[in-house]
């Protein structure tokens, strides 16, 4: 839900009515457990800027497969402003070489 770019109570609002809606939660605590998961999130956000710095981390105990997955998932492109970005522009070749070494650098696939 962060990563999508949620708001904390949206979030809320579709766990008591998806998964969570054959139990009796009360939505203002559930509310504020997910409050708190967005706080951890926005502080682990200041290392996935850095990625390195994330796997080289101690506040954070992390396995390693997790950090992977949220290395992933945060610098995974999403379609639409990807849509947004090149439809309809004549963007420099220059560009297009830019990203082809991104991609060889950040070993993506």
């Amino acid at each position: 839900m962060w990563l999508s770019g949620q708001e904390a109570s949206d979030g809320a609002t579709a766990l008591i009515n998806g998964s969570l809606k054959d139990f009796d939660i009360d939505y203002g605590m559930l509310l504020s457990d997910v409050l708190d998961h967005y706080r951890t999130f926005q502080m682990l956000e200041r290392l996935l800027h850095y990625p390195k710095r994330l796997t080289e981390q101690w506040i954070f105990q992390i396995a390693p497969s997790i950090q992977r997955m949220l290395i992933e998932r945060y610098y995974e492109f999403d379609d639409m402003v990807i849509r947004e970005f090149f439809l309809g522009r004549n963007y420099l070749p220059v560009i297009g070489k830019i990203l082809m070494m991104l991609v060889i650098k950040l070993e993506l696939k």
